[in-house]
């Protein structure tokens, strides 16, 4: 129990990208390359939903 907790979102982060962008030794580079093209672009999306949720929540207000 040396090892320092981490906080929910990075454990739940690091749960998404290796059940989604899963990396296995037998990937290529061009493989490995579009699999982090693709977790960036995931947070970039779920980024931008969100601060879209936070902007729609406020004019409702």
């Amino acid at each position: 129990m040396t090892e320092r907790k981490k906080g929910w979102l990075s454990r739940n982060l690091k749960e998404i990208r290796e059940t989604l962008f899963e990396n296995s030794p037998e990937d290529s580079s061009f493989q490995k390359k579009q699999k982090a093209i693709g977790w960036y672009m995931f947070l970039i999306l779920m980024t931008c939903g969100a601060l879209a949720m936070l902007v729609a929540v406020s004019f409702v207000h």
